[in-house]
């Protein structure tokens, strides 16, 4: 039987995660300032564990070996830095994302050999040219860096700054479509709560999700287990044994809100995010035009014998109170389309925008998909490697496309937010020989288009709409599928 616990076993979560019954998000990957902020969660997204004897434990959602972690501290008092942009590469793909208020960002991929470094540091803090190297037995980037003597912000600015720390007042869940106003009962636990805003389960599933945990651990146990990790630069097998005996079986899921499209029904949602666990409750408690909102409460029948075991009496006995109490959150939730949603070809999905090409001059997407079968969207970035390397070779594609009424245009992402990123994307595209059109992003087109690594690819028709699923990372073999397919759609 699969785990429902959200075992996260990793250095760095554990320090971003706690946050003491009032909350803290995990950080996901994701493009760009405006990308990173919106699914700082998403890379946290959790996938389901092996199967396990029925009399071992209850259903779990985590593949602690699928996280990398990136941790930003202080060089001099190791404390956490939130806002770091920070970047995690292999040789096809980078992404980004923010360290959250707990200094780390965490991103959700096979096992493998990656690279980390920080690409933009907090304010008043010096730029480091450090990078580390990553792989499946070394998940966790620890940076230190130091001051630059900048001006702090001001304890006004603080106050005024929003919160998902321990007093916060207020939960939001971008990727999932939901807002959570935190009860009183969370900030008065003696375990830990925190949240995961996973978004969407796959490309075009539809099906978004984010879950409130619990983790049976008081604030002193807390504090040991982080004064056990300060520090660490990488996950020793001992500190591995560490992190698993402190999270192990000790954090069962509370409740999960899920926004599903208006098709899906409830046992498809409940094989998707329980992985057919049964529900003590599922409650619609909202809709769009799009979507339908469900607010779900696992049923742990059964389990209470292994809960106690495993939570302790003690925090046992809370966790069962706030389960118990779980119905009346259903008060506090308000809902929302999700960040970025992206469908699948044939429901009309269609990307419109107007921007400028690199040199300024004003582009309408109208134009750009105008006179073409298909246009391949590649989203790239002047910070991204594997989207620098394969920029050579994509000029060679768009020559072969040509032949077949198709187009690659290429969009900038980091013009979007960095007023320098055009003149560099114009130096790099000149020494790559790419004469195919570039143009720049703007928020409001990242918006549209999910990027959960660079380079991601789009395939649209002639007034811009979605044709197939999008490629993430450089591949050309899919970049052939995709056409090949987009083409079938539009009628070769």
């Amino acid at each position: 039987m699969r785990k429902l616990f959200a075992v996260l076993i990793s250095v760095s979560i554990a320090v971003s995660l706690l946050c003491g019954c009032g909350g803290s998000n995990g950080s996901g990957g994701s493009a760009g300032e405006q990308q990173a902020a919106g699914e700082a969660a998403q890379g946290a997204e959790q996938k389901a564990g092996e199967a396990a004897d029925a009399a071992d434990a209850p259903p779990t959602v985590s593949d602690a070996e699928n996280t990398y972690i990136i941790l930003v501290q202080d060089a001099d008092d190791a404390s956490p830095l939130s806002g770091a942009m920070v970047q995690f590469c292999s040789d096809t793909q980078c992404m980004v994302g923010r360290t959250d208020a707990t200094g780390s960002a965490s991103f959700e991929v096979d096992p493998g050999n990656y690279t980390a470094h920080v690409l933009r540091v907090p304010e008043g803090y010096e730029a480091t040219e450090e990078e580390i190297a990553l792989s499946a037995d070394n998940r966790t980037a620890v940076f230190a860096i130091h001051k630059a003597g900048a001006a702090e912000k001001s304890n006004a600015e603080a106050d005024a700054a929003p919160s998902n720390g321990k007093h916060a007042k207020a939960w939001d869940l971008p990727l999932a479509g939901f807002s959570f106003t935190v009860p009183e009962s969370f900030s008065s636990c003696k375990g830990q709560l925190y949240y995961a805003d996973r978004g969407e389960t796959d490309y075009g599933s539809e099906i978004f999700s984010a879950d409130i945990i619990y983790l049976a651990r008081s604030d002193e146990e807390k504090a040991a287990y982080e004064e056990k990790i300060a520090g660490a630069t990488e996950l020793t097998p001992e500190l591995q044994a560490v992190t698993d005996e402190y999270y192990d079986n000790r954090n069962p899921g509370l409740v999960s809100f899920v926004c599903a499209g208006k098709a899906i029904d409830s046992q498809k949602i409940i094989d998707t995010v329980l992985y057919g666990f049964p529900t003590k409750e599922f409650t619609q408690v909202g809709e769009t035009d799009k979507y339908n909102f469900y607010f779900i409460v696992p049923d742990y029948t059964g389990y209470e014998d292994f809960l106690r075991e495993n939570l302790g009496n003690e925090l046992y006995e809370e966790f069962d109170a706030q389960l118990k109490n779980a119905g009346s959150l259903k008060a506090q939730v308000s809902v929302k389309e999700p960040v970025r949603p992206v469908t699948a070809a044939g429901t009309g999905e269609q990307f419109v925008f107007e921007t400028t090409d690199l040199d300024g001059n004003a582009v309408t997407s109208a134009a750009l998909f105008a006179g073409h079968k298909v246009t391949m969207i590649n989203i790239w970035a002047t910070w991204c490697d594997p989207c620098k390397n394969e920029l050579p070779e994509l000029e060679e594609f768009a020559k072969e496309l040509a032949g077949k009424d198709c187009q690659i245009i290429g969009i900038c992402e980091d013009t979007s937010y960095d007023d320098t990123a055009a003149s560099e994307a114009k130096e790099i595209l000149a020494k790559a020989g790419v004469t195919y059109t570039n143009i720049k992003a703007t928020d409001e087109m990242l918006e549209m288009m999910t990027c959960l690594a660079m380079p991601t690819s789009y395939f649209v028709d002639s007034e811009g709409h979605v044709l197939t699923m999008p490629v993430r990372g450089a591949d050309f073999e899919k970049y052939r599928e995709r056409i090949e397919e987009a083409l079938k759609i539009v009628g070769e």
